[in-house]
């Protein structure tokens, strides 16, 4: 993070984040993402960011999650200009965004939290598999040595 007096007016304004906020890397790493959690503090962002602020009625997590999936990935990547990819703040406006019912966005976010925990939970036992795994081979080379 970097501490920066931005002009009241004009900048100030149109860059200060607020809750809800969604933003995408439109340079370097293009379409890493950040949602702006409630109580963050004050914040702006940069040149380097787009920013998309939903209405009301949009602000739940199925537009974050929207943009974690494979349709919005590759958009991201779709505008190659030059050597690398190049993601410009105008390219966010060209967008193909799916709007399914209000509903159905809850039942998606409800599914994805449930593979998100299956995830969670495999990661757990992976890790623990590891740890034994890691301990029976210290073990069988410790005796074979001794």
């Amino acid at each position: 993070m970097r501490y920066v007096s931005p002009p009241s007016e004009g900048e100030g304004k149109r860059t200060k984040l607020k809750e809800n906020d969604l933003l995408i890397s439109i340079t370097g790493d293009v379409g890493n993402l950040g949602r702006i959690p409630r109580n963050f503090g004050e914040a702006y962002i940069n040149q380097h960011t787009a920013m998309l602020r939903f209405m009301n009625e949009c602000q739940n997590r199925f537009f974050p999650e929207f943009m974690r999936s494979p349709l919005a990935k590759y958009q991201f990547d779709a505008p190659q200009r030059g050597i690398k990819n190049s993601f410009r703040l105008g390219d966010v406006g060209e967008m193909l965004v799916p709007v399914p019912p209000k509903e159905e966005q809850f039942r998606i976010v409800r599914q994805i939290e449930q593979m998100m925990d299956i995830c969670c939970l495999l990661k757990e036992k992976i890790n623990k598999g590891q740890a034994i795994k890691n301990y029976l081979s210290d073990s069988i080379s410790s005796s074979l040595v001794n």
